[in-house]
């Protein structure tokens, strides 16, 4: 098994590499070295704009994978982004937007320009989106564009999987799948220090969100096709799916969006 996480010194990103590592080639892709890898690519200062944070994490993961013996992974996860609140009203509201767009639209453009480089056949590609991006926003203005850009991204990416085992101009290779997942609060120290008195039991483990990927590519690695993940939470969703994150009594499932 093998799995690039952008976002993997973070809490969720650590999860999915823990589970992972067990298992073959954990790679991370952060500002910093994440503990739980089997190796890290640092992007720390590499520019500001897409493109340059794209192609110079793309240089450095090729040579990354050079030293693991491999030329693709099975697995590429974006779990990296942020969250600020504030509507346009306001000059904070407003300098969310430019920070939201980095945190989140930037990795996922990151993860998206590395699938193309690296993903394998029947590989598998999963961004982090949010439910709460499916409405309106208002108080949090720049967080909801951010993730709405997200979702569009993955549908995009999603409809540029090969068509034929030969590569004939598709961005990801024959069989791959991409799937996005809409989490509501996610399970982290920096989320309960904030949120001190909210209900835990109903937000998103990330153990429980990291053993669902796992299971999807395993899944990949049989070569399966895309199946419908609505019944019984089955793994490997249909290429373009969209999953909410339910969670009660302390225990996460997913939900493909009708």
């Amino acid at each position: 098994m093998s799995i690039l996480v952008v976002g993997g010194a973070g809490c969720l990103g650590r999860a999915m590499l823990r589970r992972f590592a067990k298992h073959g080639s954990a790679i991370s892709v952060d500002l910093a070295e994440s503990p739980e890898a089997t190796q890290s690519v640092v992007v720390v200062g590499e520019g500001g704009s897409c493109s340059q944070t794209s192609v110079a994490a793309a240089d450095k993961v090729a040579a990354a994978l050079l030293s693991c013996g491999l030329d693709s992974v099975e697995t590429i996860v974006c779990t990296a982004g942020a969250w600020a609140g504030g509507s346009v009203a306001s000059e904070e509201g407003l300098q969310a937007v430019d920070s939201m767009w980095q945190a989140n639209v930037q990795s996922a453009v990151t993860t998206a320009h590395l699938a193309t480089r690296f993903l394998g056949t029947n590989g598998l590609v999963v961004f982090s989106g949010a439910g709460a991006a499916l409405g309106p926003t208002p108080g949090m203005a720049g967080y909801g564009v951010a993730k709405a850009a997200t979702h569009q991204l993955a549908s995009s990416l999603a409809a540029s999987v090969e068509t034929s085992v030969e590569r004939q101009g598709g961005d990801l290779p024959f069989g791959a799948s991409v799937a996005t997942l809409l989490p509501n609060v996610i399970d982290t120290p920096a989320n309960r220090q904030a949120m001190p008195d909210a209900d835990f039991s109903v937000w998103a483990s990330p153990d429980d969100i990291a053993d669902m990927v796992f299971s999807w590519s395993q899944e990949a690695r049989q070569g399966a096709g895309g199946v419908d993940a609505a019944k019984a939470n089955v793994p490997r969703p249909q290429n373009g799916a969209f999953l909410r994150l339910v969670t009660e009594n302390w225990k996460t499932s997913a939900e493909v969006l009708k």
